[in-house]
């Protein structure tokens, strides 16, 4: 049995900085509102309207079934399978920042048409999700635009959002090898130091890059931390997930790395399916209902399992510090 050895002082610094690490995802040292709509792209990715309780679950990584039967109804909005796979790998067949669609109004006459050409451009055949690899479809997901205004501060609300409007999510986790896939891929990514640069162009460039590693980094740990993948994992995966998230996090306090504000997605989910609290309306009842929370399988591991009483106290006094300052 592999014996975990938890750098208390590393967790303590990420614990204390998760809830301010969100200005990673938005370049502004204020937090971002949990649940709120952040820029024009993000609200325009937004899946159509349902009851505000389907956003408090944890999420089943089920794509949206109004959504496939959008893409049944608008056909012409569809990347082909041959443009998916255009470069000899699969790969986004459009410029992930190009909204110049917006502006077209020959082809886009109503704004329900911009939107919905804005979000089925991301919907992929059948023929491209199989023929893709799993770690193929796991350097997609990152990419797609419009959510990480969320990841930081609700992570179960991103992956939910995500699921439901990217159709590779739904692919990607019901396969055989995704928890393995996913943590031999996370281990392997190494974080890269912010470089200086004279050139304001390559600069830019260069942040650009780590702010998407970052968020690619995070995500991964928010996926890690889910009850689906921990319970498709050995007991030797889990200690080796665990291990690898806290060596993570001992990279990011070190000065060349101080650029990811010492994030973990990994303890943010966690805690947040530990003590779930968001509550939503009921049209039903007319009233505020608070359901309870899913619980993190994870965290009864690391109490139960690996008694570990110093992460886990950490984790509980993260979510106090982090919703009743």
């Amino acid at each position: 049995m592999i014996v975990v050895r938890i750098k208390i002082t590393a967790v303590t610094t990420a614990i204390a900085l998760l809830i301010t690490g969100c200005a990673a995802a938005t370049g502004s040292s204020e937090p971002v509102v949990v649940g709120g709509l952040g820029s024009e792209s993000a609200q325009e990715s937004i899946n159509p309207p349902e009851p505000n309780k389907y956003y408090l679950r944890e999420s089943d990584f089920a794509y949206s079934e109004w959504y496939r039967e959008c893409a049944k109804e608008y056909p012409q909005y569809i990347f082909s399978e041959e443009a998916w796979f255009a470069k000899g790998f699969i790969d986004f067949p459009f410029a992930l920042h190009d909204y110049s669609y917006r502006e077209d109004k020959e082809n886009f006459p109503t704004d329900e048409l911009k939107i919905m050409h804005g979000n089925l451009r991301y919907f992929i055949p059948q023929g491209a999700l199989k023929k893709a690899s799993t770690a193929e479809l796991l350097r997609l997901v990152p990419q797609v635009q419009g959510y990480h205004y969320i990841l930081y501060n609700f992570q179960g609300g991103y992956l939910l959002n995500l699921s439901r409007s990217f159709n590779a999510i739904e692919e990607m986790v019901a396969r055989e090898d995704f928890p393995e896939v996913l943590l031999d891929v996370y281990i392997k990514e190494e974080l890269k130091p912010r470089l200086i640069f004279e050139d304001s162009k390559q600069q830019e460039e260069h942040d650009e890059s780590l702010f998407i590693q970052e968020n690619d980094i995070v995500l991964k740990e928010v996926l890690l931390a889910s009850n689906n993948v921990f319970d498709r994992m050995d007991d030797e995966m889990r200690q080796r997930t665990i291990e690898a998230v806290m060596e993570k996090i001992d990279i990011r306090q070190r000065e060349e790395f101080s650029h990811y504000r010492s994030i973990s997605g990994f303890f943010a989910y966690v805690s947040e399916l530990q003590y779930f609290w968001h509550g939503y309306w009921d049209e039903e009842l007319q009233e505020h209902v608070t359901p309870p929370p899913p619980g993190s399988k994870w965290y009864a591991y690391i109490k139960d399992t690996l008694k570990d009483d110093e992460l886990t106290g950490y984790i509980d006094s993260f979510w106090r510090y982090r919703y009743n300052p």
